[in-house]
């Protein structure tokens, strides 16, 4: 983007570059990012979690209603799978990061059974978005997140368990 002015007058001076660069889901492509997800390198398996969780999150969104862009077929069970993975990894950073590439993606049996085995994990910084992501379930969740609030080792983590418990726990007013 060069040189366009903005509603408020303001002229862009140097070139604007997007965030997210589109994700081709060719063959080669989507075998590099597969290979990505199982790679040895750490900074390699982030990227390619949040890449692979973008995917399977667009998949989703464009299942539920027709984009007003074409989209490319992609192989949501292998990004699945591979992120699936990255929540069972013994890497805790790597938890941590799927834990949060997986916010705004709608959660299959699979991923929130590999999230909620994530709120028993020994780091504080896992249970606590793990608790995130599994409330996102609602009161289905109440049994997990209620176990969290009652008997997690870390404070801030039973207090947070326990935040979503009191939400749904409130009688709505007549």
């Amino acid at each position: 983007i060069r040189d366009r002015p903005s509603p408020t007058g303001v002229v862009v001076r140097q070139p604007a570059y997007l965030a997210r660069v589109p994700a081709t889901v060719q063959p080669a492509a989507v075998q590099q990012l597969t290979a990505g997800l199982r790679s040895g390198d750490p900074a390699v398996r982030a990227r390619c979690i949040d890449v692979a969780a973008d995917l399977l999150g667009e998949w989703q969104r464009a299942a539920l209603r027709r984009p007003s862009y074409p989209l490319e077929p992609v192989p949501a069970d292998q990004l699945e799978q591979g992120l699936i993975a990255a929540l069972g990894d013994a890497s805790w950073e790597l938890r941590l990061r799927a834990l949060d590439a997986l916010q705004p993606v709608g959660l299959t049996r699979g991923l929130l059974a590999a999230a909620e085995a994530c709120l028993d994990h020994e780091s504080w910084a896992v249970r606590l978005l793990a608790v995130r992501l599994v409330a996102r379930q609602g009161a289905a969740a109440r049994d997990a997140i209620g176990r969290i609030a009652r008997t997690d080792a870390d404070d801030l983590v039973r207090d947070y368990a326990e935040s979503f418990v009191e939400q749904w726990t409130i009688e709505p007013r007549p």
